[in-house]
């Protein structure tokens, strides 16, 4: 369970590699929403190579294998009768468990959301909470992408500081080079999160020139303006495209229980302002990487997380 972007698929990958090198392991990640209990078991069955859904449980039951789903926050729409979906994969790893390891990975929201609605914390012996990294760890991952560029960064100096903040900031021993700032900086802005963190990263950089990188002078936006202008409804609709993953126009109008003329009109808002953008890999609008930090602040500023 973690952020989208926070490195579960990562994770996943060196676990197989490490630990499950000499079983068999079927993998899948679900890029549509799936919603029916027939619709779940025909997705399992042909990922196992069955033509017979209906001999799904039983073959489970035969055997040892590891099964990795991934993008979980898609076997479900926030709409009562909407849960069939998740409800069976949940039966089915009850019943199969014995021969069967299941290992999934699902988003914060979407986990926070499926706990309190079908109580999904209970199938499962463990959960491995991937938290965010730090300054350190951000740094590391990023010019260990940048190395193989053979450029040279030239980091923008820090904004003027007041006396008494610089002062405190060496009496704790924080470093305040260029470089620390701005990767100190790049943290809080990401929030920890590789994905979003890289994604600033690559909108920081200003040219390239006789071998340097040259980075624009990056500072914390002041988010209140931006947040306080946000409606009841538009905060609404930036919750539940995280507990989703992503929505079509249609998923939203159905868990909003509005028209589809209205719930465009919010999907277009929210695109305008350049808080969510077409999801490269499925169906539908996702929260921008850049904005993710805006939307969880806004939650919490409201007490919605």
């Amino acid at each position: 369970v973690g952020t989208r972007g926070s490195g579960k698929t990562s994770l996943i990958n060196c676990i197989l590699r490490q630990s499950f090198s000499d079983v068999t392991v079927l993998r899948a990640e679900f890029n549509e929403r799936i919603l029916s209990a027939d619709h779940l078991l025909a997705q399992l069955a042909r990922l196992a190579g069955l033509d017979d859904p209906g001999s799904l449980e039983r073959w489970l039951t035969t055997g040892r294998r590891v099964i990795v789903l991934e993008e979980m926050e898609r076997t479900f729409l926030r709409q009562v009768g909407r849960y069939a979906a998740i409800r069976e994969l949940m039966r089915l790893i009850s019943a199969t468990s014995r021969n069967t390891m299941w290992i999934l990975a699902i988003n914060w929201s979407a986990y926070d959301l499926l706990r309190a609605a079908v109580g999904l914390d209970a199938v499962f012996s463990h959960r491995l909470r991937i938290g965010v990294v730090g300054a350190a760890v951000l740094r590391d991952a990023i010019m260990a992408r940048h190395y193989y560029s053979g450029l040279r960064i030239e980091y923008p100096p820090p904004a003027a500081q007041r006396r008494l903040v610089r002062q405190t900031r060496q009496a704790l021993g924080r470093r305040t080079d260029p470089e620390s700032v701005f990767f100190d900086t790049l943290a809080a802005a990401s929030r920890g999160v590789f994905r979003a963190a890289i994604d600033i990263w690559l909108g920081q950089i200003d040219r390239i020139q006789a071998g340097v990188l040259t980075l624009h002078p990056f500072e914390l936006p002041d988010l209140t303006p931006v947040i306080d202008d946000l409606r009841p409804a538009e905060l609404f609709s930036l919750i539940a495209i995280s507990q989703h993953g992503s929505l079509t126009v249609e998923e939203h109008a159905e868990v909003f229980q509005e028209d589809l003329s209205a719930s465009r009109a919010h999907m277009d808002e929210l695109t305008a302002r350049e808080l969510i953008e077409p999801d490269p890999a499925h169906p539908g609008h996702r929260i921008r990487p850049e904005a993710v930090q805006l939307v969880y602040e806004a939650a919490y500023r409201r007490g919605l997380v």
